[in-house]
């Protein structure tokens, strides 16, 4: 019998261990200002990482003073955005879209991404693509 407690009491461990880990892993209201919205039109995409567990865009945004800053952001899996209609060649480096995130409470240059338009009008974001 103590042997079953002893299990029982383990597995309960593990499991609320994995729990922690996933619900800290999809806290992005603890990372990302969800009540705000940065979007910018015509910024160049420097990078694409389409892996798991969230697929990561760098873009270049240039103010009205010419002056260029590096943002970072990320987005949904590559899973999630295929079964929205995103391919992974939707977007390559050199691209020039407009963005929409939620940026990151520290102030650094990155967000967590929920919109693309792409330049002839096609619009993803959290619900799939748009038109």
């Amino acid at each position: 019998m103590k042997t079953i407690g002893v299990a029982l009491m383990v597995a309960l461990l593990a499991l609320s261990v994995g729990v922690t880990a996933s619900y800290a892993h999809h806290a992005f209201g603890a990372i990302y200002e969800s009540s705000a919205e940065v979007a910018f039109e015509n910024v160049t995409i420097v990078s694409v990482a389409w892996t798991n567990p969230h697929t990561r865009i760098a873009f270049d945004v240039t103010d009205e003073n010419g002056t260029v800053s590096r943002w970072n952001s990320e987005t949904g899996s590559p899973s999630a955005l295929s079964r929205m209609g995103w391919l992974r060649n939707a977007v390559k480096p050199g691209d020039v879209i407009d963005v929409a995130l939620q940026p990151a409470m520290d102030g650094t240059k990155r967000g967590h991404l929920f919109r693309v338009v792409l330049p002839d009008g096609t619009e993803f974001n959290r619900r799939g693509a748009a038109r």
